[in-house]
Parts: C-alpha cells; sequence; structure tokens
C-alpha cells in the first residue's frame, strides 16, 4: 500500500501540471485491486477456520458427553448409588 501511494503522489506531483486525471484513475484502479485481494484473502482464511472448527466438532461432542457421565458417576457413586446396565453413547 506504501509502495502505491509513494509511486501513485509522486509521479502525479511531476505530472500535476498536465494530466492529473490518469494518475487517480490508476490510483482508483490499484487500490480496488489490492481491497478485492485482501477481500479474496480473507474469505479464504474464513473457510479454512471454517473448516477446522467443523473437524473438532464431533471430538468436542463427545468429550462434553463423557465428561457429562463422568460427572453423573462421581456424584452417584459419592451418594452410595451404583451405576449398572448397559451404556450406549451415540456420538452422531
Amino acid at each position: 500500500m506504501d509502495r502505491i501511494l509513494e509511486d501513485l503522489f509522486a509521479s502525479a506531483s511531476a505530472a500535476a501540471k498536465t494530466a492529473p486525471g490518469p494518475n487517480l484513475e490508476e490510483a482508483l484502479g490499484e487500490f480496488r485491486t489490492t481491497a478485492q485481494r485482501m477481500r479474496d484473502e480473507r474469505m479464504k482464511i474464513f473457510s479454512e477456520c471454517g473448516a477446522k472448527l467443523d473437524q473438532c466438532k464431533v471430538p468436542c461432542r463427545r468429550n462434553r458427553l463423557l465428561e457429562t457421565f463422568i460427572d453423573t458417576w462421581q456424584r452417584r457413586l459419592a451418594e452410595g448409588n451404583n451405576i449398572s446396565g448397559t451404556l450406549i453413547f451415540n456420538f452422531n
């Protein structure tokens, strides 16, 4: 961005007496191109982060279920109850 500003305004000051319009049009084009590149890069990063978050959803859900089970088990044992029977977890 600094390079663009230096190049365009340095050349604009030298050519300001003859043709001020083309330098502004060139600057506008450069800024629009740069803005589009920044938007594209931001969307790419958002997509990558979203994919990583999606990969973590199932393990986090499983972990939460197991933590709940262990907390319940500890509480029931402290109360003198015993957990018996078959435990079935649906991790989907």
